[in-house]
Parts: structure tokens; sequence; C-alpha cells
């Protein structure tokens, strides 16, 4: 399967974050970082014109019955607080089993 943004920055890059402690809320730059530590990135990528971006998850045996927790960071040269990142919301995933 695959997971992914949109309402992006067009052309920015990006990386999708995922972890499977739990469901985050931690302050961060401009947002709530909503994976818990520890986390694990996806490749970089780069975000389309249109503001989306995705990218695939490879299948793990142990995520049966699982529930794992993703995000997206990504760069934002204009945002109005000066951090030059955003945070996409967050997605929680339950593998069926």
């Amino acid at each position: 399967f695959s997971v992914g943004m949109s309402g992006a920055v067009p052309n920015a890059v990006s990386i999708g974050i995922w972890g499977f402690s739990g469901r985050g809320s931690l302050p961060f730059a401009n947002a709530v970082l909503c994976v818990q530590p520890p986390i694990l990135r996806l490749p970089a990528r780069v975000v389309g014109a249109g503001g989306s971006v995705s990218t695939a998850i490879p299948p793990i045996a142990q995520d049966s019955g699982a529930t794992r927790w993703f995000q997206f960071w990504f760069r934002d040269v204009n945002q109005a607080d000066g951090t030059g990142v955003g945070l996409s919301n967050g997605l929680e995933v339950t593998f069926c089993e």
C-alpha cells in the first residue's frame, strides 16, 4: 500500500516518517508531531506541482494485526513562523490479519 499527502508546498522536498510505538503529540516547529519515537523515515520525495506526494510502504509479515503511525515532513520556506518546515496530518493504520 502507499501513504500520501495533499495540500503541501508544490515542488518541495518531503520525507515520510513512521513509527510503531504509538500516537505522538509532541509540538514540533509550527505543528504537532503525530508519530511517537522511535521514528523511522521513508525515502525523500519531491512534492508534485499540485501539492501531492505519496510513497509505497513495503509489506512486512510482522505488520499483520499491528498498528503503525505515519506523517510527512516537508520544506516550506514561506512558513510564517520562520521554521521553514511543515508537517502533514498524522495517519494511523491498522493492518488486517
